[in-house]
């Protein structure tokens, strides 16, 4: 008996099986065989090849490799039966000659590129032919190459797309391209990431404090949601320029290489009216105490990422001073913590957000190596127990006894609206599949990922997923998200992601159209 299920019903069901991130890649584009009107549906959510990298050795006609891969991409794109129809993503490695770059702005396949990734670039060609992308959006350019000349270079006739976001990784060679750049898309520019590297130069040098320079004396103010400008270690971003910008500005980041910058970061961040994310290298209690303060007074700070490296991070509980000692907020405005530390300064946030409401997100990483098994087992137990905010957590479990264990994953299990768990560093005590047998009875869990997997039973292991010269990255574009999900393709390779668990809603739509459509 055959059975006929209307378009519009299926379009339900393989709708919610793309969005789901955890399902091969190759199941999902096997469900455009079914009929063209579905062939049709699921071309629209991929939005183009997004990478593919080439190495290149001295003995090779690298001109002729980039041919290559450009023509087997075009043919395979004007192939009828190819799910891709328009390639937005290119990120490429090794592009180190001029004629060799042109190839990849002059193809047909490459005219609608919205994002580009180009690394280790020798010509600037690239940077100064741009206007040859006008849809670009977003571009990542890293060019340290000490040989180059850019004194040929004619920077007052240089045009650009309208970029939103800019980031590079240049020498001071590089600086006149970079203030044209910025000059060029003054108007559109949201985000500006420059690092410059430090080399010794027999010619001129160039300081970068020009592009400071350009950026206070500019006569706009509140465009940029986020900007850094770096001289190797050295942060060159004055508080004026912050000033121009402080009801704009989103994201703020301060690095390990930018510690002379904390007072800045102290004066200046409660003025930051825009503020929604901040990723933070701490390296004292003192220091950490200021930046706990900021969720209290900026109910827009929806995302904090704290980190510290073992050793060099002054733990507050061996402080003798009890005014120094750290203090945790209960979070009543964030969504997302990732947080990296000791376990006393992780177990004492666990402890005073029993009852946080606003956390969607937790991601703990202890950095106590000698003491890997004194994991906050205790205080995590109760934090599962009491939280019903939670949708996602990803958490540390090796070298945890059988003991410690048990009620780890009993409070897991119970735990009402926890959708994903990631894993980090599973041993060799549990394989995949008998990990996620535990998780059978779970009352919400539908997603287990793994990340990391050292000392594992290699009979186990299936094959590794790794990038060559033989990927393709596919690039989902997924309906209400405003970034790409990206997902690989090995040829030869079965494809293993996260497991659902066996009893969760996505399993089962997987094994009904699985059933009728592929007995």
């Amino acid at each position: 008996m055959s059975i006929t299920i209307p378009n519009i019903i299926l379009k339900k069901i393989i709708g919610y099986i793309i969005n789901f991130d955890y399902i091969p890649l190759k199941y999902k584009i096997s469900l455009s065989v079914i009929n063209r009107c579905i062939f049709d549906f699921i071309s629209n959510y991929f939005s183009g090849i997004s990478t593919f990298e080439i190495s290149y050795d001295k003995s090779s006609d690298n001109e002729k490799k980039i041919n290559g891969y450009i023509n087997d991409i075009t043919k395979h794109l004007n192939l009828s039966y190819c799910i891709l129809k328009k390639c937005t993503y290119l990120k490429s490695n090794h592009i180190v000659r001029r004629n060799e770059t042109s190839l990849w702005l002059n193809s047909p396949v490459f005219q609608n590129l919205e994002k580009l990734s180009i690394r280790n670039t020798i010509s600037t060609y690239v940077i100064t032919n741009l206007n040859m992308l006008p849809n670009l959006k977003k571009f990542h350019y890293i060019n340290t190459a000490v040989e180059q000349d850019i004194s040929n270079v004619n920077i007052s006739h240089l045009k650009f797309p309208a970029l939103v976001k800019f980031k590079t990784e240049c020498n001071r060679k590089n600086i006149p391209v970079i203030l044209a750049l910025l000059k060029g898309c003054k108007d559109t520019l949201k985000y500006i990431d420059i690092t410059i590297r430090r080399f010794q130069f027999k010619v001129n040098v160039i300081s970068p404090d020009l592009l400071i320079q350009y950026l206070e004396d500019t006569n706009y103010s509140n465009q940029y949601e986020f900007i850094s400008v770096m001289d190797a270690s050295k942060n060159l971003l004055t508080e004026k320029v912050l000033e121009n910008h402080k009801d704009s500005l989103k994201y703020y980041r301060l690095s390990r290489h930018a510690i002379d910058s904390h007072p800045l970061f102290n004066n200046f961040v409660q003025h930051l009216n825009a503020l929604t994310s901040i990723d933070i290298y701490y390296f004292d209690e003192k220091f950490l105490n200021r930046i706990l303060e900021i969720p209290l007074f900026k109910p827009t700070l929806k995302k904090i990422k704290l980190s510290t490296r073992n050793g060099s991070f002054v733990d507050p509980y061996t402080n003798n001073n009890e005014n120094d000692k750290l203090i945790w907020p209960q979070f009543d405005f964030v969504e997302t913590l990732v947080l990296r530390g000791t376990i006393k300064v992780i177990k004492e946030m666990l402890i005073s957000n029993y009852h946080c409401t606003s956390l969607k997100y937790l991601n703990l990483h202890y950095i106590d190596f000698i003491y890997q098994s004194l994991l906050v087992v205790k205080e995590l137990d109760q934090f599962l127990l009491r939280n019903k905010s939670l949708e996602k957590l990803k958490i540390q479990i090796d070298n945890l006894s059988e003991i410690e264990k048990s009620p780890l994953y009993k409070s897991l299990l119970s735990h009402s609206n926890l959708r994903h768990l990631k894993i980090k560093c599973i041993g060799n005590v549990y394989a995949k599949s008998s990990f996620c047998e535990l998780f059978k009875e779970s009352k919400s869990i539908n997603i287990i990922s793994f990340s990391q997997i050292h000392n594992y039973n290699q009979e186990h292991l299936e094959d590794p997923i790794k990038t060559s010269n033989n990927t393709f990255n596919i690039s989902l574009n997924l309906p209400g998200q405003n970034q790409h999900s990206k997902v690989y393709y090995c040829r030869g390779n079965p494809i293993q992601y996260s497991v659902p668990t066996p009893q969760s809603p996505i399993s089962n739509i997987f094994n009904t159209v699985k059933s009728i459509f592929f007995k």
